[in-house]
């Protein structure tokens, strides 16, 4: 970057194949990773679609022959453009004569450079906006129904699996229908309670496989989302739980708590299988020469409310591996809990042992509060 100046979001850059290259060029603004000195002749930097009829070039520089310059294309077949307005030759406004489709790949082909890029379609929130609930996986024993919010989508479809993490399965694949407000559904037949799922999705020309992003449950890793029946993760007294009142929010004493943490160091004599998890949050009756730790030593500290540090699931930490620790700000999935937290990160068990956690210390008389990020 330079200064204060820095390459938009998105165009991070990763590169580690030293057998083939060990030197790489690169230019600002341009995602391409170069093997050799690239020219640095005036080029497209990025094109985004305003989601009515206009088209933004960016270009690297400033140039002054934009008025014919390029061609856009829609599903790669030319469209018309009926004038292209610039204020300093680097950022070029091509107007279209037809409306623009934003689930259809458009491109910009320099016609000086010979290149094309893919357009990056913008679009009016408002115009968008669904007020349904229900985003996400919606169970039950005949059917399970999917819907996706990605208005720009050009196709979709849902991977059910058998297997978390077998990356050599074949899944069994679901187109899903567009619906109102940029919604994609799809409704499988069938009891897929415990099964896996993943969203094939095709945006800007490029399809790609990805995690619900209103996951609830996810596999080992969070490699791929849940189905499961919500009732099973209720621990006993779940229905009848209430968190501690106050008289007034004036009266919070707030003590902020890294769940691994507050168990892993090798003075705390609680229970193994619980040290750094969900549950060695609530263990009560552990004591370091003669003074009260982990859950007690917080309720004999007078606090009444604990801000837990990020415990939806974060990338970070390899949830296999009980030395790897995060703060947690890095989410993967902000609906669903940190598997690396539980005794098994593979099924329901994180939400089973969350919801208990949370429970054990309503319980203790602690409000919990869950720090976001």
């Amino acid at each position: 970057h330079k200064g204060e100046e820095k390459d938009p979001p998105g165009l991070d850059r990763f590169y580690g194949d030293y057998d083939t290259a060990n030197e790489i060029w690169l230019l600002e603004g341009i995602a391409e990773i170069f093997f050799e000195q690239p020219s640095t002749d005036v080029r497209i930097k990025s094109a985004f679609g305003d989601g009515v009829n206009t088209v933004t070039v960016n270009m690297t520089g400033s140039i002054e022959d934009y008025s014919t310059r390029f061609q856009v294309l829609k599903d790669g077949v030319l469209e018309t453009i009926s004038s292209a307005v610039s204020d300093d030759g680097i950022a070029i406004d091509l107007i279209l004569t037809d409306a623009i489709d934003i689930t259809v790949l458009y491109e910009v082909h320099d016609t000086e450079a010979d290149e094309t890029v893919s357009v990056i379609h913008l679009f009016p929130e408002d115009e968008f906006i669904y007020e349904g609930d229900d985003l996400g996986f919606n169970w039950s024993p005949e059917e399970t129904v999917f819907k996706l919010w990605s208005p720009a989508a050009s196709a979709a479809n849902v991977l059910i699996y058998q297997t978390p993490t077998d990356q050599e399965e074949e899944p069994e694949s679901y187109p899903m229908n567009r619906i109102e407000d940029g919604v994609l559904t799809c409704t499988v037949p069938g009891d897929l309670k415990n099964l896996y799922y993943m969203y094939e999705v095709t945006l800007t020309g490029v399809t790609r496989e990805a995690q619900d992003p209103y996951s609830r449950g996810n596999s080992t890793n969070s490699t791929r989302s849940l189905i499961f029946d919500p009732d099973d993760t209720d621990p006993p007294g779940w229905e009848e739980d209430e968190s501690p009142l106050l008289e007034h929010p004036c009266d919070a004493v707030v003590y902020e708590v890294h769940i691994r943490d507050l168990t892993i160091n090798e003075t705390w004599n609680g229970d193994e299988d619980v040290r750094g998890k969900y549950l060695g949050m609530i263990e009560s009756g552990t004591t370091y020469e003669g003074h009260p730790t982990g859950l007690d030593h917080l309720v004999d500290l007078g606090v009444n409310c604990v801000q837990i540090l990020p415990m939806y699931d974060f990338g970070s930490v390899d949830e296999t591996n009980p030395m790897s620790r995060n703060w947690g700000y890095d989410p993967m999935a902000y609906n669903c809990p940190e598997g690396s937290y539980s005794s098994d990160p593979s099924d329901i068990t994180r939400i089973q042992e969350m919801k208990s956690m949370i429970k054990g210390l309503h319980d203790a008389g602690l409000k919990v509060i869950m720090d976001v990020v």
